[in-house]
C-alpha cells in the first residue's frame, strides 16, 4: 500500500502542475496563443492525475490503477521529451529541459512508472504467497 500511496502522490503532483501550466502560463482557452491542443491536453492530464490518485488508494489489489498509472507517467514523460526534441515541438509548443516545474513533473512522471512496476510486482508476489499459504494450509 506504501508504494500506491507514493504513486498518488506522484500523480497528483503531476496534476498539479498540469493544472497550473493550464491554468497560470497560457495554455489554456481564453489565451490569445494558438495552443489549444496543449491546453486541453494539460487539463486531461490534470483530471486524470486525480482520478488515477483516487483509484491507487481506493481500488487495492487491482492492477488496472497500477497500470493507468504506468501509462500516466510514460505518456506525459513522451510528450515532454517530445516537445523538446521536435524543431517546432509538439502542436506547435516547443519546449526546453528548464524551468523548475517541468523538471518537478518529469522526476515524478518517472517516479510514476518505477512505482507502477515495483507495486504490481510486489502485489504479485504477495498474492502468489498468500495463494501457496492457504493451499498448504488447506491440504494439511
Amino acid at each position: 500500500m506504501t508504494l500506491r500511496i507514493i504513486g498518488a502522490v506522484a500523480a497528483l503532483i503531476s496534476a498539479a502542475v498540469h493544472w497550473g501550466e493550464w491554468g497560470f502560463n497560457g495554455y489554456n482557452w481564453w489565451a490569445a496563443t494558438p495552443l489549444t491542443t496543449i491546453g486541453v491536453l494539460f487539463v486531461i492530464n490534470g483530471v486524470a492525475g486525480v482520478v488515477i490518485a483516487i483509484l491507487l488508494v481506493t481500488w487495492r489489489r487491482n492492477w488496472v490503477p497500477l497500470f493507468l498509472l504506468f501509462g500516466f507517467g510514460l505518456l506525459t514523460a513522451a510528450g515532454y521529451v517530445t516537445s523538446t526534441a521536435l524543431p517546432h515541438g509538439l502542436f506547435g509548443d516547443k519546449e526546453a529541459w528548464t524551468g523548475t516545474l517541468q523538471w518537478i513533473a518529469f522526476v515524478v512522471e518517472i517516479i510514476c512508472i518505477v512505482v507502477a512496476l515495483a507495486a504490481y510486482t510486489q502485489e504479485r508476489s504477495t498474492g502468489r504467497r498468500a495463494v501457496t499459504t492457504g493451499a498448504r494450509t488447506l491440504g494439511a
